[in-house]
């Protein structure tokens, strides 16, 4: 999808450093992938779906169990 992908793009920091910035930064990336997909239409968060599905179970005989 565009604009989660354009989302993602600027979330590296090199200035901050450590785990508590590292996990400041994974929820900030999270929470703004969260309103990227909110703000999608429904034909997009279908595809982003089905991507998901076959990231998960690439065969189509996983995708059916």
């Amino acid at each position: 999808m565009r604009g989660i992908g354009e989302t993602m793009q600027g979330d590296r920091r090199e200035s901050e450093t450590g785990p508590a910035s590292d996990l400041a930064s994974a929820a900030e990336l999270v929470c703004r992938t969260v309103r990227a997909i909110d703000a999608c239409g429904m034909r997009e968060v279908d595809v982003l779906l089905s991507d998901l599905l076959c990231a998960a179970w690439p065969t189509s005989r996983a995708q059916s169990q």
